[in-house]
């Protein structure tokens, strides 16, 4: 009993420290790209946003933070009803899009274009895209924004791949991405997916590090340094962290913590950044 209140004291006041540090070291070390945190104004008359349906949203929506100009990215659900943008009766959730065949799983991007043109986004979302062709929820798509991306992405779909990209088994013919547009205005739906959906590995990550070590200790990793009493302690304790992190992050933070999804409208990004 005293290691199990020792371990919830231990798990409620310091694993956000601990994982925030985690966070910190693993990006620094891997040099995944930090969210801009640039203290001048920004020139936010050059940012732009743009959306593509990439597959599994999790992996391209790090990825094009590697994109040098791209300022942030966001995973959502995209698309609507293709008869036609109907608002529906209640946000999609992730059930929705599993289950059902009307919205894709999209990754919204906010760009400087004076830094990267959109032509540019186009190349790097046909090389980290992992679409699963003939399903809705993971398909190939480009979300234009205006008309203006919607004739470059029309131009960019129709000239041959650079000779890197054609020799690259790994990606896949323009032939498999789509353009959708649904009114004269360009306007479709998009919706923020649920929390634990939003950097997604950068949060993995230490989490698996973190089982891990654990695991490790619980397995018996620090008996040469210690005595049988303060072993089974440590044991207990690292067990009852991994178990707690478990049901945590396995059951409840999906089930019971997970947030709601919200309409993202034009501008919404690069307005957090003001």
């Amino acid at each position: 009993m005293v290691a199990f209140i020792f371990t919830f004291v231990m798990l409620s006041t310091q694993i956000k420290p601990i994982y925030s540090w985690l966070v910190g070291s693993v990006a620094t070390t891997l040099s995944f790209p930090a969210r801009s945190k640039n203290p001048l104004q920004p020139r936010l008359e050059a940012y732009r946003e743009a959306t593509f349906g990439m597959g599994c949203f999790w992996e391209p929506s790090e990825s094009l933070l590697q994109v040098e100009g791209v300022m942030d990215t966001v995973v959502g659900y995209a698309g609507g009803s293709l008869s036609g943008v109907r608002k529906p009766m209640k946000n999609p959730t992730y059930d929705d899009v599993c289950y059902g065949d009307v919205w894709v799983e999209a990754v919204r991007v906010l760009y400087d274009d004076q830094v990267v043109s959109f032509e540019t986004l186009l190349d790097r979302f046909l090389e980290l895209q992992n679409p699963i062709i003939g399903t809705r929820q993971y398909d190939s798509v480009i979300f234009p924004h205006d008309e203006i991306q919607n004739e470059t992405a029309e131009h960019w779909k129709q000239q041959a791949a650079p000779p890197s990209q054609q020799s690259n088994k790994a990606v896949l013919p323009k032939s498999v991405v789509s353009i959708e547009c649904y009114d004269n205005d360009y306007s479709f739906l998009f919706y923020q997916a649920e929390d634990y959906h939003q950097e997604y590995w950068q949060k993995w990550r230490p989490r698996i590090a973190g089982g891990v070590v654990l695991l490790s200790i619980a397995s018996g990793l620090l008996a040469p340094i210690l005595s049988p009493e303060q072993e089974s302690q440590i044991k207990t304790c690292c067990t009852s962290l991994f178990l707690l992190g478990s049901l945590y992050y396995g059951i409840l933070e999906r089930s019971f913590f997970a947030s709601r999804t919200r309409e993202l409208v034009p501008g919404s990004l690069a307005n957090k950044i003001r």
